[in-house]
């Protein structure tokens, strides 16, 4: 399944899922949680996941997540953005 990601810095771009055990289990550790997206003067409640299981699910770019921390959001499929909570 494709993934795509999107940086603070407003760059985007896609990848494939590596471990498709790891995104069954991303999927499911999602929760709503308030996050103040760029833009936003109050925090709203949105769909969050943790870094660690994107770390999981994304094999090799785990340092993108773990050691830089510098992606805002990803998706997969249609789905909608979900804010990585570091």
């Amino acid at each position: 399944m494709d993934l795509h990601m999107k940086q603070f810095d407003g760059v985007t771009f896609g990848m494939e899922a590596r471990n498709a055990a790891a995104l069954r289990a991303l999927k499911k550790k999602a929760f709503y949680a308030e996050v103040k997206p760029e833009g936003y003067s109050r925090p709203v409640k949105r769909l969050c996941v943790p870094a660690q299981a994107v770390a999981a699910v994304i094999g090799e770019a785990a340092w993108l997540v773990s050691e830089l921390q510098c992606m805002r959001t990803i998706r997969w499929g249609d789905s909608a953005e979900y804010h990585i909570i570091y």
